[in-house]
């Protein structure tokens, strides 16, 4: 079986999105199925050098390349949202010289991500761990918008998006009550150091990240009174400064080892609910949907998967730090969450059990034949 498989292109060796791209490999991997594996992107070709694999990524620029595959796999992201059409996407491919005019960007969109025209390919497709959860009125106004996205949607063999929101908005543009609930695709990813015993004892640093919401230096001072209530050290992840691809792994051990997380960046969360490593992650309550790098889809994250108690807000968090007292208490109200065996491993259970649910979907949709997904 041939396999192409579509993603986003990693900006600025992005490790959440390289997270992503690998975790592909790995769930083909799990079914133990012989197949034949090619990734595109929209903006160039270009290889990932991993440490233990190169990944080559093919640049998608005519709808005839994927003729030829058995399965053509959207992969994660925000791939299919008008907003990462119009920002995202348009600035890296006329930065890349890939198109001429933001105008073209949008047709060159249309043709080759949401395969408009293209009927034969939308039926050989799977959409998998993207999300639109930003959508709105704006976008349903927009005809040709819709009519294509209702089309690939309704003629793929499987549609199960990363969130509920996305979810229920596929339920509504394909005028079905169908499950369209995938999950984030870095869930499904193998932790190659798992293996082997690392050096550190396990649960004696707190691994941290920031960047995403812009208030660093106020996250670091909460995570430093974190560590001194609970006689941690602070391993602090350089995820947002990542180099080059192997970079990651290592940072996947670290949150795999952590006595516990904070962060305030999606795919450190993502990676510390896949390790079953407890997390606090911070985000910006009255963030809208309005980027792909917005707060909004943490707190859709967590909400979703029933950890709400792992999430504090920057509004509260803010607050909290000009009082002693209050910093306080907001410290012994993370550390009794994190510490909460029931809490903890019903919010890990439940993730488990919907992983291995959406790989046995993935796989029934890439190699059966049949269409869970029929218009």
């Amino acid at each position: 079986m041939k396999i192409a498989a579509i993603a986003a292109f990693p900006f600025a060796m992005n490790p959440g999105m390289i997270s992503v791209d690998r975790a592909v490999i790995d769930v083909l991997q799990d079914a133990g199925r012989d197949c034949e594996l090619d990734l595109f992107c929209l903006e160039k070709s270009f290889t990932l050098e991993t440490g233990y694999l190169d990944m080559d990524y093919a640049a998608l620029r005519d709808p005839a390349q994927l003729e030829a595959y058995d399965r053509i796999i959207f992969w994660g992201d925000f791939l299919h949202w008008n907003t990462y059409a119009r920002t995202d996407v348009a600035s890296r491919m006329l930065k890349a010289g890939a198109a001429r005019s933001p105008e073209e960007v949008r047709e060159m969109w249309f043709k080759l991500m949401l395969l408009e025209d293209r009927p034969d390919l939308r039926k050989r497709s799977i959409v998998f761990g993207s999300t639109i959860y930003g959508l709105g009125a704006a976008d349903l106004a927009d005809r040709r918008y819709v009519d294509a996205i209702r089309a690939l949607y309704r003629d793929a063999v499987l549609v199960a998006l990363r969130d509920v929101l996305s979810a229920g908005f596929a339920s509504q543009l394909c005028g079905n009550l169908r499950d369209h609930l995938g999950c984030d695709c870095a869930f499904f990813l193998h932790n190659r150091l798992q293996d082997t015993a690392s050096s550190q004892q396990r649960g004696g640093h707190i691994a941290c990240a920031f960047g995403r919401s812009g208030a660093t230096t106020l996250y670091r001072s909460f995570t430093g009174l974190m560590a001194k209530a609970s006689g941690l050290s602070v391993q602090e992840l350089a995820w947002l400064d990542c180099q080059h691809a192997r970079d990651l792994e290592p940072m996947i051990g670290a949150i795999g080892d952590a006595a516990f997380v904070v962060t305030d960046v999606y795919h450190v969360a993502v990676t510390a609910l896949r390790e079953g490593t407890p997390a606090i992650c911070l985000a910006h309550g009255a963030s809208s949907p309005s980027s792909t790098i917005a707060d909004k889809k943490k707190e859709v994250l967590f909400s979703q998967y029933f950890a709400g108690g792992s999430l504090v807000f920057h509004e509260v968090l803010h607050e909290a730090m000009y009082s002693d007292r209050q910093a306080r208490h907001l410290v012994e109200q993370c550390l009794k969450t994190l510490r909460d065996p029931t809490y903890n491993e019903a919010v890990f259970a439940n993730i488990r059990e919907q992983v291995a649910r959406q790989r046995a979907r993935l796989h029934a949709a890439i190699y059966a034949d049949q269409r869970e997904y029929a218009g």
